[in-house]
């Protein structure tokens, strides 16, 4: 997979030209996407440039309604006869105004795209075999503070503000392309369904809208939920917003401008991912594989003693890393990806744990496991059920105990010194200092009086 960027605001290639708009040549190994099209002819001559032949490309992805996204679409579908248009019908029917400094249209102008070339999208799926489009983005983490200049206006030609409702993402095999990212960056990865081991796009954080303590929050966020992801950025991403997440994501976060290419991206490392899912494919192989030699060294494991001599190299080998001797794991035992998990010191599993972590699972010091606790990092999708997995990592911090019988889900979160009751099915992040159970599990009080070890 390799992407080079047509249109940007800013460019590492004096031979090409630059306007207020993104335009990025997407090539996997099955299709030519094009990412958004600028704001107006300019991508044509600078694919000429860059000789770059258009006319092959079979998808366009217009992220948005803006017109220095889809502004040259008009152009593009002159000189390409056959590529699908991948766009939301609210982008198109919409009438999009920006009020910074004035007040002015910034809708596009809409080519006629025949119907047998238009994918109108209002939910997210898949378009292709490796195109997963995700649309109607859930704002439930904060959105860019430049939205507040950003208005639809409605049937009464009332400007109200835009909701971002006809903002689309594109992900392929790990790749996830952001658009402007009004929705917010944070909202957009949550939304992902699956690993995302590169971000591509704009993020719009216009520079003297965040305060540097929440672009530098936004960054100690994203290197602690996506520590295996690296994001490209520019367009409208501020040059002083990009320098303050720079600071403190460095190799992290990485401005791009018009010519950069990345090259053979290995966007399906299955084994490395810890994003949220994957896509049932031939590449499965390597989790597979995994699984098959995890599920032969825990027969081993549940067939001799912790006395035997045997016991703790045959550990270790299950989680390719080094066990404390503090750690007790009571057979029988079972986890099926065993190089996804972490264990710390004077930690105790006792019998008839199941551990399903393909998605990670991170176990701090101190931690007590009950009998028969079930941890899932992986569930099955709604919809798809037979094909399409959801991964989420479960982290058990610092001198936690799971009682006998609990279940823990993908994605939770167990806090520092919390306590899960017995049977209770957790679904949601634990706090610290916490006692929670039942079906979902609820808090039922907080230990105020603590002795960590």
């Amino acid at each position: 997979m390799k992407w080079r960027v047509l249109v940007d605001n800013r460019t590492n290639d004096g031979t090409l030209q630059t306007e207020h708009g993104l335009a990025i040549l997407l090539e996997t190994e099955k299709h030519r996407v094009l990412l958004d099209t600028g704001a107006s002819d300019m991508l044509i001559g600078n694919a000429e440039c860059l000789g770059l032949d258009l006319g092959t490309v079979d998808y366009v992805f217009v992220s948005h309604g803006h017109s220095d996204h889809a502004g040259g679409l008009r152009y593009f579908m002159e000189m390409n006869q056959t590529a699908k248009v991948i766009v939301s019908p609210d982008a198109i029917s919409g009438k999009f105004y920006s009020k910074r400094r004035c007040l002015h249209s910034i809708t596009t102008e809409w080519p006629e795209i025949p119907a047998e070339r238009l994918l109108t999208i209002e939910h997210s799926g898949w378009v292709a075999d490796d195109l997963y489009v995700i649309a109607r983005i859930p704002q439930v983490h904060p959105i860019p503070k430049g939205n507040q200049y950003l208005f639809v206006q409605d049937v009464d030609g009332e400007y109200i503000r835009d909701d971002f409702r006809h903002e689309l993402a594109l992900y392929t095999d790990g790749l996830l392309f952001t658009g402007c990212a009004h929705s917010g960056l944070e909202n957009i990865l949550a939304a992902c369904p699956y690993p995302v081991k590169t971000v591509v796009g704009g993020f719009h954080l216009l520079d003297g809208h965040e305060t540097e303590e929440e672009l530098l929050a936004l960054a100690q966020r994203l290197s602690s939920h996506y520590p295996n992801t690296q994001f490209y950025t520019s367009h409208c991403t501020g040059d002083a917003a990009f320098d303050i997440l720079r600071s403190e994501m460095g190799g992290k976060m990485n401005g791009f401008g018009g010519g950069i290419m990345n090259y053979e991206l290995n966007m399906f490392d299955m084994i490395d991912a810890t994003g949220s899912g994957y896509k049932n494919d031939p590449r499965m192989r390597d989790v597979e594989a995994e699984m098959i030699r995890s599920h032969a060294l825990c027969l081993k494991i549940s067939a001799k003693k912790p006395t035997d001599p045997d016991y703790k190299r045959l550990l270790e080998e299950l989680f390719q890393c080094e066990i404390d001797d503090s750690v007790a794991i009571v057979s029988p035992f079972y986890c099926d990806c065993g190089c996804r998990m972490t264990i710390g010191k004077n930690v105790t599993i006792n019998k008839g744990a199941t551990i399903l972590s393909p998605g990670k699972v991170v176990i701090e010091d101190n931690v007590l496991i009950g009998p028969e606790v079930k941890i899932a990092t992986v569930d099955h999708d709604l919809y798809d059920r037979h094909n399409l997995f959801h991964f989420g990592q479960v982290t058990i911090k610092e001198n936690a105990w799971i009682c006998i019988g609990a279940i823990i889900c993908p994605g939770v979160t167990i806090g520092k010194n919390a306590v899960v009751a017995a049977g209770a099915v957790v679904t949601k992040d634990v706090p610290d200092n916490a006692v929670v159970g039942g079906n979902p599990a609820k808090v039922i009080k907080k230990i105020l009086n603590t002795r960590m070890k």
